[in-house]
């Protein structure tokens, strides 16, 4: 299953440990690309992308971004 995350920071990343550990394609959703490069780096996600190609590639999106984010 494709699964998005924005915001695959300390609560999204961990979520994305467990969800690959299940076999899922885990995209990171950010506005930073350095915070996307990371969770790369960290193996907490697969592939980094926009927003817009992400929710189309996905069959669930996760969001773990601050309140006043939204």
């Amino acid at each position: 299953m494709n699964i998005s995350i924005f915001g695959p920071g300390l609560i999204g990343g961990s979520i994305a440990l467990d969800l690959k550990d299940e076999g899922n394609h885990i995209i990171g959703v950010d506005k930073n690309p350095k915070h996307l490069e990371q969770a790369i780096q960290l193996g907490l996600i697969d592939e980094a992308m926009g927003q817009d190609e992400a929710l189309a590639k996905s069959d669930v999106v996760i969001l773990s971004i601050p309140v006043d984010g939204i």
